[in-house]
């Protein structure tokens, strides 16, 4: 029987992750999941795609804010919900995505530059901010979606290709499915998780950031796992692909997920 292994959030975007033994859902994404993000001067979105030094940076939630830190940080920063309501707003980019961000101030700022190595300002997200285009959704700092998925079985398979360890963080989904043959997930329409319907809305593109140590933020020298990608999983375009994209089929209704729910294959 097919159910949930593992369930990630990434509080913050290009960050490391957290391994949740249970998540709420709601239309825009898992809550906690991409909250914060990094910004350049004209607020554009920075990533670890180009700012590799984000995969070793640690955001933890609290009940009553975040706390960060960073190698190249001595001490964690400390941001408060109550002190961020104040703040002006930020307006940002997310690719081809306008939108709008609290400001995470100065401090928080010059934090942030110090641990990235580049001038960077601290974005915190707002409900209903921000339209992504590429799906038409209300989202967070997710590149385009609220959800992806996929499963154990398609992580192996590619780092057994790459002559890599396994590690799904590479990957950074959400949801991360036990005893589903490799790349099943990419013929899926409608998938119910627990009592929950999600609609599929396409495989995930691959890019370089797979090729980045999730530890070091290091390049791999050959550029696996996406090479092996483009050589044996490519969609129609000869895009490399892993996962799908997948949203709440009734975005007015918030949904609780947990390691080991069931998982039924609508369509």
């Amino acid at each position: 029987m097919t159910r949930v292994q593992q369930l990630w959030v990434y509080p913050f975007k290009s960050a490391q992750g957290i391994s949740k033994q249970s998540v709420a859902c709601e239309a825009e994404g898992i809550r906690e999941d991409r909250r914060l993000m990094a910004v350049d001067a004209y607020g554009k979105f920075l990533t670890a795609r180009q700012t590799p030094a984000l995969l070793q940076l640690s955001c933890l939630p609290q009940a009553t804010g975040w706390q960060l830190s960073h190698p190249q940080q001595a001490e964690a920063y400390w941001l408060d919900i109550e002190a961020l309501q104040a703040r002006d707003e930020l307006p940002c980019t997310i690719w081809k995505d306008n939108a709008w961000a609290r400001d995470g101030g100065d401090a928080a700022a010059q934090w942030l530059s110090d641990a990235l190595g580049e001038d960077a300002r601290l974005a915190i997200w707002e409900p209903q901010s921000r339209q992504a285009g590429k799906y038409d959704l209300p989202v967070t700092f997710a590149d385009a979606a609220p959800l992806l998925l996929t499963s154990a079985a398609s992580v192996e398979q590619v780092c057994a290709w790459s002559d890599l360890e396994t590690d799904v963080r590479r990957f950074r989904p959400n949801i991360v499915l036990e005893d589903v043959t490799a790349f099943a997930e990419d013929n899926w329409q409608q998938v119910r998780i627990g009592n929950t319907l999600f609609q599929v809305l396409d495989t995930c593109t691959r890019c370089i950031l797979t090729t980045r140590d999730p530890e070091s933020g290091v390049e791999h020298p050959e550029q696996e796992p996406l090479r092996s990608l483009l050589a044996h999983h490519s969609d129609a375009k000869q895009q490399p692909i892993l996962g799908v994209n997948i949203v709440l089929a009734d975005p007015t209704t918030p949904a609780t997920l947990n390691i080991g729910d069931t998982v039924e294959i609508v369509a």
